[in-house]
């Protein structure tokens, strides 16, 4: 079955994730110089997406009872592959720039979800991938990560995607 999402503005740095046009959570941005946070409500739970340690390249994401839940680490100081731990699996995250930027999470050597720029009809815009059926969670941590990429290049504030 093909499931489309997309991410909807609500008002400012407040957005909600929909499935099948159907609310799913809401992200709201809470960005203010090297504390970037966001808190997400989903399925009517709580989880708070920080950045972490002392170059603040590690991100949590933790439940309401402060338990982390999913967190991301950089293989090395100098790559663009992180590892994701999330109920006990490891997945990577790779970050691509070929052509145009791209976030990747992989499990083993497939690909499972993505967040991309493409173009559409001159215009920059966002496309979300997935190959198969993916934690909600690595919808909210890769919108946490992409955004300031999208926005920063111009993307529209709705994502699309299609199940390939």
């Amino acid at each position: 079955m093909e499931i489309s999402k997309k991410w909807e503005k609500l008002k400012n740095n407040e957005y909600a994730f929909l499935e099948n046009d159907v609310v799913k959570g809401v992200l709201t941005l809470e960005w203010s110089g090297l504390q970037n946070t966001a808190t997400a409500i989903i399925h009517d739970e709580t989880y708070k997406i920080k950045r972490k340690g002392f170059w603040k390249n590690k991100i949590q994401i933790e439940n309401k009872n402060e338990r982390v839940v999913l967190e991301v680490e950089v293989e090395k100081w100098y790559s663009n592959d992180w590892i994701i731990t999330h109920e006990g699996r490891k997945y990577r995250l790779e970050i691509r720039n070929n052509s145009l930027s791209e976030y990747v999470i992989f499990e083993g050597d497939q690909e499972i979800i993505s967040y991309g720029l493409h173009t559409n009809k001159t215009q920059i815009a966002t496309r979300i991938k997935a190959q198969s059926k993916s934690p909600i969670l690595f919808d909210f941590l890769l919108f946490y990560m992409f955004h300031s990429v999208s926005a920063e290049n111009g993307a529209d504030t709705v994502f699309l995607t299609m199940i390939a």
